[in-house]
């Protein structure tokens, strides 16, 4: 049978010397056409599917691999298939051209990795024959056949993959100590074996789990004979997979690094990911001879390149460079499109729509503007006003719009796009969403905060049951729910919009995740906006801490928050310290920001006004007699 291996990348490829599991493959190769792999995190159920297409790839048709983590990620997997199969353009033609492939073909497989809920699997693929399908879930599988897969029936190691996996790698497994944590147990002896046999090792493993990726890729890296040897050294101790030039790293191997080194360890890390990935960077993206290394390497940096208090300067040269390139690429483009196709060809029309986004994204919205209205313009007059890449074009000008200042227009220019893409998308498409979320957003802006509030109300709730709880879209869209309840002068409500956020992001993203830290700052500062000074002051020191042990001690999200402290600290009623903290910040963000940083003004105009508050109170109180019951209020927002 021929067999069309259109897999996407993975996240990971299949670990070798896989035992334990035969009658788990042998259940799923005999199964019913929809077959569900069921358990807790952690057991190995994507590894199961990985073998099951390794070995029996060449008995399907077609093997697609989909993430299937949200109705929408299962859509976009769908619209990729049909994008592949058919070339089909948008997304609304690519999912259906996708399924009817599917019907009208025999003996392919699909396989939905780590679903959130089985139905939204079910509502494109119940029914059609000819196939099987394959879904791994942490969640309640339903009435579907289902393989549970718990704990390997083994005594040794608690009968975890990872752990026998790793052990494998042992001169004599057999003496691996039990204490609770299999992994931990084995991995502890694992990386003091590969410190021995080679330390530059031990730091490349350091380096290469301290990014947080499940996969880097190989031209990240120096091609030395070091890192080769230290490569091969992790690979042979299963600490790290090698296929199709990505350099692999389970999370588990990840978490355990990342607990077992010290700060200083963890900044050497990171500056050596700094130096190798700077280092491939040519020095001037507008020479068209480093074109191509851009293309190739930016948008794998910014995929890997952690941002931390050492690696802030560089992280700021590759948006600058990132974005200066693109600009130029992307008018290239327009020249070539232009001679090729000519200036009012659709195909022209979309790279000067590029060409305006990038201008925008590399800092210049005026400019963006007008070369989108310019766009615009024509589209409206060659494919019409309600073709998809017109009102596309309409919604990103609106937002250049607003960028370049006018809030006003921007939310003019969206206000009849939801009803629009309603007509042409339906009313749960993400592009109707995704109108919907910039006109809130642009109503607020333009000073309507309780409209804003009113839209964002109903999108959450609509994004919670089209997209689920735990996507991106929904998350943003409570938090800026919160944000707009506030300014329309709810703040108490906004609270416990807040709170309610933070707890879910926590749960789900993690308590290190930047979003989750960004909420939390939020949380902090409207508690005390709603009078409780003293448990902002509190929660803000906590959060402090959090980020000088995620982001570092210079983050600039770490400054803010230290300024953010020192606010609260003297409205709490202690303004010499609230001076003493001011004045050690200033100095350090300063040097880490620039001296003409609007967040350094800050600072430095609230050093002024607590130090006129600590002068006029002896005994620290603000609002003492000394001061006239008066005092001038510090800006705590930025």
């Amino acid at each position: 049978m021929e067999t069309h291996d259109l897999r996407p990348e993975l996240s990971r490829h299949p670990v070798p010397d896989f035992t334990g599991r035969e009658d788990a493959l042998a259940e799923l190769r005999s199964g019913p056409p929809v077959q569900v792999v069921a358990g807790p995190d952690g057991m190995g159920k994507t590894e199961l599917l990985l073998q099951y297409v390794d070995r029996f790839a060449a008995n399907h048709s077609l093997v697609w691999w989909i993430d299937g983590a949200g109705a929408v990620r299962i859509e976009e997997g769908l619209a990729d298939l049909g994008r592949a199969l058919l070339a089909a353009p948008t997304l609304e033609i690519a999912v259906p051209w996708a399924l009817e492939w599917l019907r009208t073909h025999p003996g392919w497989l699909l396989v939905f990795d780590d679903v959130w809920d089985v139905a939204h699997v079910l509502a494109h693929v119940e029914g059609l024959p000819g196939g099987r399908v394959m879904i791994t879930t942490a969640f309640d599988p339903g009435d579907l056949a289902a393989v549970p897969l718990g704990p390997l029936p083994v005594d040794r190691l608690g009968g975890n993959p990872l752990a026998l996996a790793l052990a494998g790698g042992l001169p004599d497994p057999a003496f691996a100590p039990e204490d609770g944590d299999p992994v931990r147990t084995v991995l502890r002896l694992v990386v003091d074996r590969i410190e021995e046999l080679d330390p530059f090792a031990g730091r490349l493993l350091e380096t290469l789990a301290l990014l947080g990726r499940e996969t880097v890729p190989r031209e990240l890296l120096p091609a030395t004979p070091e890192i080769d040897a230290g490569l091969r050294l992790l690979a042979g101790h299963r600490l790290i997979t090698l296929h199709d030039g990505l350099i692999g790293v389970h999370e588990k191997i990840q978490l355990f690094v990342d607990a077992e080194v010290g700060a200083e360890r963890r900044f050497q890390a990171f500056e050596k990911a700094v130096l190798w990935i700077g280092a491939l960077l040519p020095d001037d993206p507008l020479v068209p001879l480093s074109w191509p290394d851009h293309r190739r390497i930016m948008p794998l940096a910014r995929q890997v390149l952690p941002v931390t208090p050492r690696t802030w300067e560089l992280n700021k040269r590759l948006v600058d460079r990132e974005g200066a390139a693109a600009v130029v690429a992307r008018r290239e483009g327009v020249r070539r499109s232009v001679t090729r196709h000519g200036a009012d060809d659709p195909e022209t029309l979309s790279e000067r729509h590029q060409h305006a986004i990038a201008m925008a994204l590399a800092g210049h919205p005026a400019a963006g503007r007008d070369v989108c209205a310019e766009v615009l313009r024509i589209c409206e007059g060659t494919v019409g006003p309600e073709d998809p890449l017109t009102v596309s074009i309409r919604q990103d000008l609106a937002m250049m719009i607003g960028e370049a200042g006018d809030p006003a227009t921007a939310r003019d220019m969206l206000a009849g796009l939801p009803a629009l893409n309603t007509r042409i998308h339906g009313p749960d498409h993400p592009e109707t969403l995704r109108s919907r979320h910039s006109l809130a957003l642009w109503t607020g802006m333009a000073g309507d905060e309780v409209a804003a509030r009113e839209q964002l109300t109903e999108l959450a709730a609509v994004c919670e049951r089209i997209l689920g709880p735990y996507d991106p879209l929904t998350f943003t869209a409570r938090h800026e729910l919160a944000h707009w309840t506030e300014g329309a002068g709810d703040a108490a409500r906004a609270l416990d919009l807040y709170t309610w956020l933070l707890e879910d992001r926590r749960q789900i993203l993690g308590p290190d995740h930047v979003k989750t830290l960004t909420t939390w700052f939020e949380t902090a500062r409207v508690t005390g906006v709603v009078g409780d000074h003293a448990g902002a002051r509190d929660q803000f020191g906590l959060l402090l801490a959090e980020r000088e042990r995620v982001q570092g001690a210079e983050h600039p999200g770490t400054l803010r928050t230290r300024r953010a402290f020192a606010a609260w600290t003297g409205l709490a009623g202690d303004p010499v310290t609230a001076r003493d903290l001011l004045a050690a910040l200033l100095p350090v963000q300063t040097r880490v920001l620039g001296a003409g940083d609007p967040h350094v003004t800050a600072t430095r105009e609230s050093l002024e006004i607590w130090s006129e508050q600590a002068l006029a109170s002896g005994d620290g109180n603000p609002e003492s007699p000394a001061s006239g019951g008066q005092r001038r209020c510090p800006s705590i927002d930025a």
